[in-house]
Order: structure tokens, then sequence, then C-alpha cells
């Protein structure tokens, strides 16, 4: 059995024989996995109207997040939902 390469060797076989593929165009159905060669853009806003005061919500951590029984850090917190 072979011995395993290190990470650094690994990484400089495959930056260094790695190849890009050309750019091509597929139908949405078969691009799924695919990486998009430039960025998209939808040629009509959806929602249509501005909506976004209906998407959710924001609250205040210091709201309802309470430190944990012992803790000293600030992100050792346990935070709860109430209505």
């Amino acid at each position: 059995m072979k011995a395993m390469i290190g990470y650094r060797q690994a990484l400089d076989l495959v930056t260094t024989r790695s190849v890009p593929l050309p750019a091509g165009t597929q139908a949405v159905e078969n691009a799924v996995g695919r990486v998009a060669a430039e960025d998209l853009f939808a040629a009509v806003d959806s929602p249509s109207a501005d909506v976004s005061l209906k998407d959710g919500f924001a609250v205040r951590a210091e709201s309802v997040c309470l430190p944990r029984p012992g803790s000293t850090g600030r992100r050792s917190t346990r935070c709860r939902a109430s209505r």
C-alpha cells in the first residue's frame, strides 16, 4: 500500500494538473450540481412588489437570550422563544 501524501502536496497536484472546463449552456433541469460561469440575473422581479416587511422579524438578543448558569463568556448563552 502506498503512503498517503500530505495536504500541501495534494493541493499542489490538484492546482497544477487541473484544467478549467469551458463554459457552456445547459437547460435548468440539466444544471443540477453545476457551477455558473458568470453571474445570473432574473428577467423580472419576484415578487414584483416590495414586501420585505412581511418576510420575517428581528429581535434584540438581550430580549431573548440569557447567560448559561456558571458562564462568563458572551457567546455562552441560551435563547428562548416566547409569544
